[in-house]
């Protein structure tokens, strides 16, 4: 004997297929508002809003394929000066409020340009299309002025400048990496020259990195080895006619390049973070 089978007829009304198109479609905006949303996040910085390291190597990669044989592309490192100041004396929010302060007015003034937040107080700029007859200099100077000025932060006011270094394709390189490292050095030489500056790449400039990591291979060296010596200067009081006392100074008698200087290693060892330990 055969079961009865059953047949279930579900009825749908034009209104009740209006409705379900509707509702799906709101849930496929929703999922591609969602995933713009995660890529979003996942190339742009969460404090200051601008492009992160990842997404300004892809833009400068995509630059450098698209340069024209007659362009340049300049590519700048920066880094605002005494930011750890305004850090320490204000607060951190304080130091967040100038970060999102000197993103916003670097974007407005520079809205031709790339300008991504690689991290801390540091960013990177990338400009395209310079032709051959345009001033460089004119544009580093510019770039400097960009972030040189006073900034009110919650209601105190802070000095702003920074230090940048500058390295332009092809002569400073043809790759992302290159012009990057490129950039970074001639950086360090500007940090090195005080504040507010900027410095172009040099080729020289290897060199002086080679020389520089290797000092501070050799000041850990001496820190642990006991490489450094104390000399007594006297202070003499003319007014009273005598020695007062003492001041005591500290030298580094390298193995190979003999004494070195205090304005060459000290500066090394405060941004080594050897000072203290040295001390």
């Amino acid at each position: 004997m055969q079961k009865p089978s059953f047949v279930t007829t579900v009825l749908v009304t034009d209104d009740e297929i209006g409705r379900l198109a509707t509702s799906f479609n709101t849930i496929v905006t929703a999922i591609e508002e969602r995933e713009r949303e995660i890529v979003h996040v996942g190339l742009h910085d969460g404090l200051s809003g601008l492009p992160n390291r990842k997404l300004f190597i892809e833009q400068l990669a995509m630059a450098l394929s698209q340069r024209r044989e007659n362009e340049h592309l300049l590519v700048a490192y920066v880094d605002l000066d005494d930011f750890k100041v305004v850090n320490d004396t204000l607060g951190h929010p304080a130091g967040d409020a100038l970060l999102k302060d000197v993103a916003a007015h670097t974007s407005d003034t520079l809205s031709d340009a790339l300008i991504a937040r690689l991290g801390g107080d540091e960013s990177a700029i990338l400009m395209t299309g310079i032709k051959d007859e345009e001033n460089l200099g004119k544009m580093a100077q510019d770039l400097e002025r960009c972030f040189q000025r006073p900034v009110t932060v919650d209601g105190q006011q802070a000095d702003c400048s920074a230090s940048i270094g500058i390295a332009v394709a092809p002569g400073d390189g043809i790759d992302g990496t290159t012009l990057m490292k490129n950039a970074d050095l001639a950086f360090y030489c500007a940090k090195s020259e005080g504040k507010s500056t900027y410095q172009f790449f040099e080729p020289s400039f290897h060199e002086q990195a080679r020389v520089r990591r290797q000092t501070e291979l050799d000041l850990r060296l001496a820190l642990k080895e006991g490489g450094f010596e104390l000399v007594f200067q006297p202070l003499y009081c003319v007014a009273e006619r005598r020695m007062t006392g003492f001041e005591a100074l500290l030298r580094w008698n390298h193995p190979s390049r003999g004494v070195v200087s205090p304005a060459e290693f000290i500066p090394l060892a405060e941004e080594t973070g050897l000072f203290l330990p040295i001390g």
